[in-house]
């Protein structure tokens, strides 16, 4: 609610509006390979705009993640639009208040906004004590940190890494 969310309930309105028999639907087993195909022409189409981009690690992250999504107790909802998987997301909760949103991804640019909304009204219903979204690190991406920055996030926390200095770091 507010004026400070107007942009993003105009990008809404404008996605129902081109897209009107959307679906939004929870992550399962059956639904999986939806999830895969999304994904395999996001880092498709990625990879052919910087054949230089490192998305090796992230890719290799987000597949084991989706594979493994029970056993790491993540969840997640795909976006539909005429059967065809539009966009992803993924996440777990860290606490009663907190869940941890860590993997978006949408083929259609458009469609970020409608998941980041389907996601967050998915997950009040289903953890009524939720107060927060942890939407990660943005990477240092400019436009990532733009699109979070939209959000009027209640605070960001400044990351940092650790290592043993006898182990060394090689990252």
């Amino acid at each position: 609610k507010g004026k400070k969310y107007q942009r993003k309930r105009n990008h809404i309105n404008r996605f129902r509006q081109n897209h009107p028999d959307y679906t939004v639907e929870p992550l399962t087993d059956e639904n999986t390979i939806d999830a895969v195909m999304l994904l395999q022409k996001w880092y498709a189409d990625r990879e052919l705009a910087d054949p230089y981009g490192d998305f090796h690690m992230e890719k290799a992250a987000i597949f084991k993640a989706l594979r493994d999504r029970k056993e790491l107790d993540m969840e997640g909802l795909l976006l539909k639009h005429n059967g065809k998987a539009l966009a992803l997301t993924m996440g777990s909760p860290m606490n009663e208040s907190t869940f941890d949103v860590q993997f978006e991804k949408a083929i259609d640019e458009t469609a970020y906004v409608a998941m980041c909304s389907g996601f967050a009204a998915h997950l009040m219903e289903k953890y009524p004590a939720l107060q927060f979204l942890n939407r990660e690190d943005d990477l240092g991406i400019e436009g990532l940190r733009k699109s979070k920055l939209a959000y009027n996030p209640v605070m960001m926390i400044e990351k940092h890494w650790a290592c043993l200095k006898e182990a060394g770091c090689d990252y």
